[in-house]
């Protein structure tokens, strides 16, 4: 399981249905904003967790091969690094029958007044991922949150967004499919 308190994401595992539990795995003191952490399995059973931070504006991807003895981090979007998202938060993750691992957040492109859905995928377990688009393309004022996300067998991704304003309707639904999912 994954959790927040306060400023810190932690994951813990139980391997007899319950009864005990690991000793928390802590990813660090986020300085700011609550992180929800989110997490999928893969069809090997690796550990694939996303959480979003506000101090600095960062969404994190976390992943375990060894059961969540250890893990690899992989920076999807920040802030420092350009200003195709800031302020991220709601991060979403799924994960396909191929072990695609899609992503979803919410996130400002700049412009504090509108939150537009950002969207990243990786082929290979993580270790790199798209550059995020902006799958939203809201106008200004747009307040988008807590975006929802799913794959189908087929690897199609469906994103489910709840529209805030009145320029988009309440909700809408973004399909991607990639052209190379079925020629891996």
């Amino acid at each position: 399981m994954v959790w927040s308190a306060f400023r810190d994401v932690f994951f813990a595992r139980s391997t007899d249905g319950g009864t005990t539990f690991s000793t928390p795995t802590e990813f660090g003191n986020i300085s700011e904003g609550l992180p929800n952490p989110q997490m999928a399995l893969d069809s090997k059973g690796n550990i694939n967790i996303v959480y979003a931070t506000v101090f600095p504006a960062i969404v994190f991807f976390e992943r375990s091969n060894d059961g969540g003895a250890t893990f690899s981090q992989t920076r999807l979007a920040s802030s420092l690094e350009s200003d195709i998202c800031c302020e991220p938060s709601a991060p979403q993750i799924a994960i396909d029958a191929s072990d695609n691992v899609s992503v979803v957040w919410s996130g400002d492109f700049g412009n504090r007044f509108t939150v537009d859905v950002f969207f990243a995928q990786s082929s290979n377990g993580g270790v790199t991922f798209t550059a995020p688009q902006n799958i939203s393309n809201g106008p200004n004022g747009n307040q988008i949150s807590n975006p929802g996300i799913a794959v189908d067998a087929a690897g199609d991704v469906a994103c489910d967004r709840p529209w805030q304003g009145t320029a988009i309707p309440r909700s809408r639904s973004f399909s991607w499919k990639d052209p190379d999912a079925r020629r891996r």
